[in-house]
Parts: C-alpha cells; sequence; structure tokens
C-alpha cells in the first residue's frame, strides 16, 4: 500500500468514526435530557426546594433568585440529592419548566425566570423563602448615586 492509499484509508475511517462518535454524541444527549426530566420530578416530588431561601438578584432578560446559604454551608449540603442525581458534574442548568431554569455554576444556586410573573407562583407553589436584600441594597445605592447627580446639575444648572 503506497502513501497516497493509506491516506485514503485514514481519511476514510477517520470519516467512520467521526460519524460513529456524533451518532453517540446525539444519544449522551437525548440521554441526558431524559436523565433532567426525571431529576426535575425529583426535585418537585421529593419537596427539596422547600423552605429554602433566595434573594431577587439583577438579572438581564429575566428575573434571578440566587441560593442564600447559611453560615458554612455549602451549596450541595441541601442540594446534594441532585448534585448525585447529575453525576456530580460542578457546573450545569436544568429546565424545571418553561422559562424557569435552576443553575449550578461556580458553587452557587440560582433560579432564572424568564418572566416576572413566573417568579411568585413558583414561589409559593414550591414553599420557597423569598428575600430582596440585594435588590435593596442597590436601589438605595441608585438613589444615593441619583441623590448626587441631581446636586451636580443645580450647581451647574443643567
Amino acid at each position: 500500500m503506497n502513501l497516497r492509499d493509506k491516506i485514503s484509508s485514514f481519511t476514510t475511517e477517520i470519516k467512520e468514526l467521526e460519524d460513529k462518535a456524533s451518532e453517540i454524541s446525539m444519544e449522551a444527549s437525548a440521554l441526558r435530557e431524559e436523565r433532567d426530566k426525571l431529576i426535575v420530578k425529583v426535585i418537585i416530588d421529593e419537596k427539596i426546594l422547600a423552605d429554602t431561601s433566595w434573594d431577587v438578584s439583577s438579572y438581564v432578560g429575566g428575573v434571578k433568585l440566587d441560593y442564600t446559604k447559611s453560615y458554612g454551608e455549602t451549596v450541595f449540603d441541601v442540594f446534594e440529592p441532585i448534585r448525585n442525581l447529575s453525576d456530580k458534574e460542578i457546573d450545569f442548568w436544568m429546565d424545571i419548566s418553561d422559562g424557569i431554569s435552576l443553575r449550578f455554576e461556580d458553587g452557587e444556586a440560582s433560579l432564572v425566570f424568564k418572566e416576572a410573573k413566573q417568579v411568585m407562583p413558583f414561589i409559593k407553589k414550591n414553599k420557597m423563602k423569598l428575600t430582596g436584600a440585594t435588590i435593596v441594597d442597590r436601589l438605595a445605592k441608585m438613589k444615593r448615586e441619583a441623590a448626587a447627580l441631581e446636586s451636580i446639575c443645580h450647581t451647574f444648572n443643567l
């Protein structure tokens, strides 16, 4: 077999392996999606979100709730059942329902809602605790900054 024939043979073999890899990847993706649906069912059925505390934070494109940890607690102290079910992936997202995602990133948990009107029904249904400390702090800071800017405008008759 000459070099050109070897190259052609390798090219054919690579193509076949890449096709198989693509099929396997699609199968894995479908299984991951089914697994995530079952994890969501566990979260709801076992009431894992009940009595957890969440803080409203700013987020472009919707509303974001950040899990509020107790002193010395990690996100996975509470959400260990989810972590165990998800093959202990460090960072992952899953859709809980249409427009609502549960995210674990950098050791933090958050819920992201596409629309603000989804928040209260979800909070009530899952018996979660909601605070707005972060938003209240940011609002107070913005009010101080607005007052300072207003003072500058008056000083220079703008």
